[in-house]
């Protein structure tokens, strides 16, 4: 009885499957867990946040916001409205433990403001912006912009670091667009 093949997944390319094969590995599937050979086993389709580092990066720059400071409204974004003891949840560096340096950021508002009871809060619309492009940019809904006026990764006077980013945006709008049922003027929303 001859075994079944599968394609090989086509994320490893042929570099690195020359260079597993060197080690001892080879990429093959197995459907019954008693071949315990030397193999690599490989998860296929839980790939959304390969690109988590250039897109965190592009909107961190785009919108002039700290690391820190994404977590913080990443965190934030679920709860509609929240106190300072539920700020106070989310472990923070010194800088954030008051809440005043976000407000003065503009990321944070007063929703609320009782005098006898606990001020409440929520995030600003710049701040559920942020967030929500953020998620369309990491799923694919939307392709970073590629124009130096809206993108600081593609500036002349770019880090080398940027500028290989903007490679990789590049890329990646390059594989949105060869997704078949994809409308490059549906984008613009």
């Amino acid at each position: 009885m001859k075994k079944e093949e599968r394609p090989e997944e086509p994320r490893v390319s042929k570099d690195v499957r020359k260079e597993i094969r060197k080690q001892g590995y080879h990429v093959q599937y197995y459907n019954n867990p008693k071949h315990y050979t030397r193999s690599a086993r490989f998860n296929i389709g839980y790939n959304k946040l390969e690109n988590l580092g250039v897109v965190r990066h592009y909107i961190q720059k785009r919108f002039n916001i700290n690391h820190r400071e994404f977590e913080m409204i990443l965190f934030l974004y679920p709860k509609l409205l929240f106190d300072t003891r539920e700020y106070r949840e989310y472990p923070k560096c010194f800088t954030y433990r008051n809440i005043k340096k976000p407000m003065e950021r503009g990321l944070i508002e007063i929703f609320t403001n009782h005098k006898k009871r606990n001020k409440i809060y929520r995030l600003t619309k710049q701040a559920k912006h942020i967030v929500v492009q953020f998620y369309k940019y990491i799923s694919g809904e939307l392709p970073i912009p590629e124009d130096p006026q809206t993108n600081p990764l593609f500036k002349k006077d770019a880090t080398p670091m940027d500028r290989k980013r903007a490679e990789w945006i590049k890329r990646m709008n390059a594989q949105l667009m060869m997704i078949p049922d994809r409308d490059p003027e549906d984008w613009s929303s």
